[in-house]
């Protein structure tokens, strides 16, 4: 029937009878395009106890779907991006188009939320090691300024050297207080 990427999103079982739910593509803060949600509706599914449904797309990248029709039975299988494969046989098989449910928002509110604090961890971390490093050059900064002031017995060379270092340390502190996140 269909080759297309989906992520695994939930299943639903009844007797024999299997509905799978797909989002077309991992929900992310920055895409704020619609993406319907596909259900394959299963039926009369064989040895459906000996699926493991968890190693469905296991890492949550997405997985290709593919439906073949053998005799009078249909083989649903998925393949993950590592290769791994899970094979459904059962007598029929229905694809649906949906839009989001209600659990479906939920679902998406909730990853949006962990994105959302995660890049904020992120740029916390990056917040503290800019706030070391600028204290670290301040310490540098500091040293040199002692040493120039204080060290009279400095060869020019040497204190030309050390002038410059000090002029280049604070260029960059004064771009970190200008250019403060």
């Amino acid at each position: 029937m269909t080759d297309e990427t989906y992520i695994f999103r939930d299943k639903q079982i009844q007797d024999n009878n299997l509905e799978l739910t797909f989002h077309k593509d991992v929900p992310w803060s920055y895409n704020s395009d619609p993406f319907p949600v596909i259900k394959y509706c299963l039926t009369n599914c064989k040895s459906i106890n000996d699926i493991d449904f968890d190693h469905i797309d296991y890492y949550n990248d997405g997985l290709v779907i593919t439906v073949t029709q053998i005799d009078n039975l249909f083989q649903f299988k998925t393949t993950d991006m590592g290769g791994s494969t899970t094979i459904i046989v059962c007598e029929d098989v229905e694809r649906k188009v949906e839009a989001y449910s209600q659990s479906d928002l939920i679902y998406l509110i909730n990853e949006i939320t962990k994105q959302r604090d995660d890049e904020y961890d992120s740029s916390n971390k990056l917040r503290e090691k800019l706030a070391d490093l600028k204290k670290s050059l301040t310490h540098e900064l500091d040293t040199i300024t002692r040493k120039i002031n204080q060290a009279n017995w400095l060869s020019d060379d040497k204190r030309n050297y050390l002038e410059g270092k000090q002029e280049t340390l604070k260029n960059v502190i004064d771009r970190f207080d200008n250019d403060s996140v």
